[in-house]
């Protein structure tokens, strides 16, 4: 008799055989790669990614800076570094604390310790007698709303009271824009953001690493920082399409940014952008001949008595290039501006910096994004600081309130942070503005808190007159007369390096740390002072006092290390600085060569020939250190 046939196994359906092999492929690329990751944390390899890490300070938890936060959005030797912090956390409960986000002009260039968050910190102090107020720069030079997108997400650990947002000048010019020297530019917000995600994890690193050794990385960019004219060849006219979609970029980080805030409860000052208008010709235009018969038809225009011939002039400029119709209204502007045609002018200036195909300026688009996003968002109070500055500068602000296109002056930080402030303090609760003092304190008040003597004042004007000595300054149209301008002041303030001005401004600096004794920068600066008297063992001691308050101080520690090095006695001491700080910055180039002096000081002369060998591969420029090598065989 025949058994009976088995029964056929249940069919698979499609759908799941599909799902199997989707979780099964999953599995296979998954649990490698987090196995990977597991190695490469346990063996130490790679770098935090976050904005803040914790640290312990003199016993107290802190939140202090991450040197290596910006490995994520720049090529390892262009890699931009936030400003040493050190913030207690919890916060202390009678502490009103202010957390200013954005780039360069938040972040006080040139110099931070003028910059906006020190001086909205003294105002708001001044002005809210009994309350202690703490403002943190975690402002950044070189990024873009890409980077401050999530330098707003790690900052929530601050438990801020509000947020100081001012931000918006480098879409273009900043990380995956089209006018990056920052390695590779453009790219979707998804595959930028993806991109970023994968950097967070050591395998991302570790893969970022391999494709930089391995034929070379699409990210790599120039060697190091040369400055702005490294941009020169990568302008962007004003109709390239790539700028919709910065635009389009920008509007969604910034708008993430301030659901961030919204989300956390955290009121948010949000600013629109400003720039030199007025007094800084477009970056895009050189001498050329046709700039020069431009200029010549402007002056043989606005000489005649028919004002409409200059009017012509720029409202029917001659096509023949975006870079020469910048030149053109910019010139025009000011033959404008001079016969009282103000309104035109206006235009004509907005039009030049528009126009300008290295665009470190916000155009007008970008500056009207910023108030489209902050339109009847919750939260959000908009300060209009593009358009308060115009009407306060007969419609185009200038030199008095910029160094150059969009960094502020002492004066125009001063009024920056009164402009913020108005709409910092109106939105916090009444309890904290009880006391609150009628006005803000006058520009004099301000620098006497800062110690912002006149040979601080001297120092960040050679400062300026260095940076724009070079491309893509030098070849403005105007530059002979910023030239001209920054060497007069310098020759006015010649009175504050010599001998006998050093004691009113050391007495300045004891005043200032008298009120604020727990404000190290203050110190910082003390100790450039008395460096740049000759007075190296209180230098000395006042970089110390700014190591016992941000141990981790790169410059304190460079500083430190280039003083103690003079002697062969102090060389142990100055060497282990050097290392500290190298450590922290592995391609600072002056601190290789201080390194070596040290090292040579103590006779260990072959280490001290790979110190200065470093130095010069990341700085070929630097001739001091071939005078070092030949003194060091000598010895």
């Amino acid at each position: 008799m025949r058994s009976p046939k088995a029964p056929a196994p249940p069919a698979v359906s499609p759908r799941r055989l599909w799902l199997f092999r989707i979780v099964l492929g999953l599995l296979v690329v998954v649990v490698p790669l987090g196995l990977l990751e597991v190695g490469l944390r346990v063996s130490g390899y790679g770098h935090d990614p976050r904005f803040l890490l914790p640290a312990e300070v003199n016993g107290k938890a802190c939140l202090v800076d991450n040197p290596r936060f910006g490995r994520r959005f720049f090529p390892e030797r262009l890699a931009r570094v936030p400003q040493p912090l050190a913030v207690p956390v919890p916060k202390p409960a009678d502490t009103l604390r202010v957390v200013v986000l954005g780039e360069s002009a938040a972040l006080g260039d040139p110099e931070p310790g003028y910059g906006l968050p020190r001086v909205l910190e003294v105002l708001l102090a001044e002005r809210l007698p009994g309350t202690r107020v703490e403002v943190v720069n975690a402002a950044m030079t070189a990024i873009n709303s890409h980077a401050l997108r999530d330098i707003a997400r790690d900052c929530l650990a601050l438990e801020a009271d509000a947020w100081v947002v001012y931000a918006g000048n480098n879409e273009v010019v900043g990380p995956y824009g089209p006018g990056t020297v920052f390695g590779r530019a453009g790219g979707s917000l998804p595959l930028i953001r993806a991109g970023l995600a994968l950097r967070r994890t050591r395998t991302g690193q570790f893969l970022d690493d391999l494709a930089g050794r391995w034929g070379g990385s699409s990210d790599a960019g120039p060697a190091g920082w040369t400055g702005l004219g490294m941009f020169q060849s990568r302008q962007v006219a004003a109709e390239d399409p790539r700028l919709e979609g910065v635009r389009a970029n920008f509007r969604a980080n910034l708008a993430d940014l301030l659901d961030t805030a919204r989300d956390a409860g955290i009121p948010v000052v949000l600013g629109t952008v400003a720039c030199n208008l007025r007094d800084f010709a477009p970056l895009s235009v050189t001498n050329i001949p046709a700039a020069d018969a431009i200029d010549a038809e402007v002056e043989r225009r606005a000489s005649t008595s028919d004002p409409a011939g200059l009017d012509a002039l720029y409202l029917n400029p001659d096509r023949t290039g975006a870079g020469v119709d910048a030149g053109l209204a910019f010139q025009a502007a000011a033959g404008l501006a001079a016969r009282g045609r103000t309104n035109l002018a206006v235009e004509g200036w907005l039009a030049a910096r528009d126009l300008d195909g290295l665009r470190f300026r916000a155009d007008t688009r970008t500056v009207n994004m910023i108030r489209e996003v902050a339109d009847g968002r919750d939260g959000v109070r908009l300060v209009d600081v593009e358009r308060a500055l115009a009407r306060e500068s007969g419609g185009a602000p200038g030199a008095s309130l910029f160094w150059e296109h969009v960094h502020f002056t002492f004066e125009g930080n001063h009024r920056l942070a009164i402009l913020l402030g108005d709409a910092l303090v109106a939105s916090l609760p009444g309890d904290r503005t009880r006391a609150m003092r009628p006005a803000w304190a006058d520009v004099d008040t301000v620098a006497r808190a800062l110690a912002y003597t006149d040979w601080d004042r001297r120092r960040v004007v050679q400062l300026v007159r260095s940076r724009v000595s070079g491309p893509p300054f030098s070849t403005q149209i105007n530059a002979v007369e910023r030239e001209q301008w920054l060497a007069g002041r310098l020759q006015e303030l010649v009175p504050a390096v010599q001998a006998t001005a050093f004691e009113p401004a050391a007495a300045a600096y004891r005043a200032a740390i008298a009120a604020r004794p727990d404000d190290w920068r203050l110190h910082a600066h003390f100790a450039g002072l008395l460096a740049g008297f000759r007075d190296a063992e209180g230098a000395r001691e006042e970089w110390e006092a700014v190591l016992a308050a941000v141990p981790h101080h790169l410059m304190a520690r460079f500083q430190l290390g280039a003083l103690l090095g003079e002697s062969a006695t102090n060389a142990p001491l100055a060497e282990t600085h050097l290392r500290a700080a190298l450590a922290i910055r592995p391609d600072f180039a002056e601190a290789w060569q201080h390194l070596g002096r040290a090292l040579a000081r103590q006779e260990l002369l072959a280490e001290a020939e790979e110190a200065y060998l470093r130095a010069l591969d990341l700085r070929p420029d630097l001739t001091d250190v071939r005078v070092d090598r030949a003194i060091t065989h000598l010895v």
